[in-house]
């Protein structure tokens, strides 16, 4: 309502209470009822802004208002750009600039779907309402076109239906009480054959005769069902193609889910996998090194077998030599005893003299046999000592290096037994991992066959809507066929009146030339 104050009063033109009222009133319902009040020319243009401005009014109606030619042109200027849906002009006795205004305004208007003339004896100018039938042609968004009591004849209607042969929008058609008469009828029935989008269309009080209104209705009827057919068959396309998108992004989804899971899952077998093996490598290097260690001790064992087997071979031939020292002594012991004895048998029977020097020879060599025995029992007992010495070094050392031997053997073989347990367990863990792996391609292969199955299903609805369509189509050449063999007979007989009407419409043409 500020719009229209706002234009009103930069104009210089006191605003209208009753259009103030209206306004108030369609920015609740979003129609604008102005039906029987007087409009100028400034507030026919005014209205025309509000309505551009507030895009909550959707409908317009201005029936019995009388409109000046002037005011219509202004007000339909204004609402060219406009988001209205339904216009009513009925009983505004449209001619001329107002026709012509009316006519450029369907050719540039997008968004009107709902337009009445009634009651504006648009037939009295067959130029004018020709003007409007090209716009027609033009529009792609009018469905809904009332043309009741417009003394159309049967050249507007030939006019009107050729106009219709060419749009595509127009669903409903109300021609009620003017005079196409039988040429107009034949005319309607005619572009009806074209026409395959008008689904009612209303003839009576037109003088055409009964067989062509049956006729005329027949077609209509065909397109009807022809329309119910086309919009169950859109449907049950649409709820197919929902259907089968439906199942390509669960399929997707399901898909892509189940490659990240085993991409992942996989991903972090193969990583346990090859941290096991490094594992393992590495359990494998120091059971090698273990193996080399004690094969090293086992070498030293070796060496300090032969060292004590040389050591013992040593002491076996001290032992023999002592023997045969002993042997040695007891033999000159026995030779001295048995030389003392001699000297002193030989004592005995020599003289005096001669027995001392018996003694003193017997001295001589109990002092030699002491010396030699004395020399012997030394040599005996340092090789005893040195015997001794050498078999405690030799008991200490290989007691030490067999306790060192035996400690090491012992830890690496202690190393050896966990390495195995590990290894045991690593052996284990891949087969777990090997079985997950199974697992996963078994998972993998149940989806597979899943998809597939998914894939036939969308085979089948693909089938089925193109089952649906040949079926539609059947439907729609049937009717066809049932429309043309009832078309037949009620047509023969008119046929004549066609050349007529193409005639007159010639001899017009000529004289609007002329």
């Amino acid at each position: 309502m500020e719009v229209y104050e706002q234009y009103c009063a930069s104009n210089n033109v006191p605003g209208d209470d009753s259009i103030k009222k209206a306004l108030v009133k369609a920015t609740i319902s979003g129609e604008l009822v102005l039906s029987g009040i007087s409009l100028s020319a400034v507030s026919s243009a005014a209205i025309g802004s509000v309505i551009s401005r507030l895009k909550n009014i959707l409908k317009l109606d201005i029936s019995d208002c009388l409109l000046p030619a002037t005011s219509l042109s202004l007000l339909l200027q204004k609402l060219t750009n406009s988001q209205l849906v339904g216009l009513n002009l009925k009983g505004n006795n449209i001619f001329g600039e107002g026709l012509d205004a009316l006519s450029r305004f369907l050719m540039k208007n997008r968004s009107l779907k709902i337009l009445k003339l009634e009651w504006n004896n648009l037939g009295a100018s067959v130029d004018g309402f020709s003007q409007l039938c090209h716009a027609l042609t033009s529009n792609s968004i009018l469905e809904i076109l009332d043309l009741r009591n417009n003394e159309l004849n049967s050249e507007c209607g030939f006019e009107l239906f050729d106009a219709i042969t060419r749009n595509s929008s127009l669903k409903e058609l109300d021609l009620r009480w003017n005079n196409l008469g039988s040429e107009g009828g034949q005319s309607l029935l005619s572009a009806l054959r074209s026409n395959k989008y008008l689904i009612d269309v209303k003839v009576q009080g037109n003088s055409i005769p009964a067989e062509i209104v049956a006729a005329i209705e027949s077609s209509v009827d065909h397109n009807r069902v022809a329309r119910r057919i086309q919009h169950e068959y859109t449907q049950r396309s649409q709820a197919l193609s929902e259907q089968i998108a439906h199942i390509e992004q669960q399929r997707t989804h399901d898909m892509k889910t189940l490659s990240q899971q085993n991409a992942t899952q996989i991903k972090s077998a193969l990583d346990q996998l090859t941290e096991k093996n490094r594992l393992v490598c590495e359990l494998e290097m120091e059971l090698q090194d273990s193996q080399m260690i004690v094969s090293q001790l086992e070498a030293q064992l070796n060496a300090l077998s032969s060292e004590l087997f040389v050591k013992r071979e040593k002491v076996e031939m001290q032992e023999e030599m002592i023997k045969k020292l002993e042997k040695e002594v007891k033999s000159c012991k026995e030779e001295a005893e048995s030389d003392l004895e001699g000297y002193k048998k030989i004592g005995k029977l020599c003289d005096p003299e001669s027995s001392v020097d018996h003694n003193r020879v017997a001295r001589r060599i109990q002092h030699e046999y002491t010396q030699r025995s004395q020399a012997l029992s030394e040599q005996i007992a340092h090789i005893e000592q040195q015997r001794t010495l050498d078999m405690k070094t030799l008991a200490q050392q290989n007691a030490t290096q067999i306790k060192s031997a035996l400690d090491q053997l012992t830890e690496k073989n202690r190393l050896v037994c966990e390495l195995e347990v590990e290894l045991q367990d690593s052996q284990m863990i891949v087969s777990q991992l090997e079985a997950q792996l199974n697992a996963l391609s078994s998972e993998l292969f149940v989806k597979r066959e899943k998809v597939e199955m998914q894939e036939e299903i969308i085979k089948k609805l693909e089938k089925e809507v193109k089952s649906c369509k040949e079926e539609a189509e059947g439907d729609l050449e049937g009717y066809k066929k049932k429309l043309n063999d009832k078309e037949r007979d009620s047509v023969i007989g008119l046929k004549s009146s066609k050349p007529k009407l193409l005639q007159r419409r010639n001899q017009g043409k000529e004289s609007k030339y002329n």
